[in-house]
């Protein structure tokens, strides 16, 4: 099953497209802090999965530049 799909009470806005397998959105339920999810993209062999935190993602950005 696909996150969008699982999670569909759950808000998402796309961050940044991925280079390789995935898209990165951020995912928010109601007033919860948001998260980032890595969404594969079609055609990949790749899975949906939770990439971590708004702030995580940020240092991991920071560190691949």
């Amino acid at each position: 099953m696909k996150f969008f799909e699982f999670y569909s009470k759950c808000k998402f806005e796309l961050i940044e497209r991925g280079s390789s397998n995935w898209d990165y959105y951020t995912m928010q339920y109601r007033d919860d802090p948001p998260g980032v999810v890595a969404i594969a993209k079609p055609g990949t062999s790749a899975s949906d999965c939770h990439f971590g935190t708004l702030e995580y993602f940020r240092r991991w950005k920071e560190a691949r530049a």
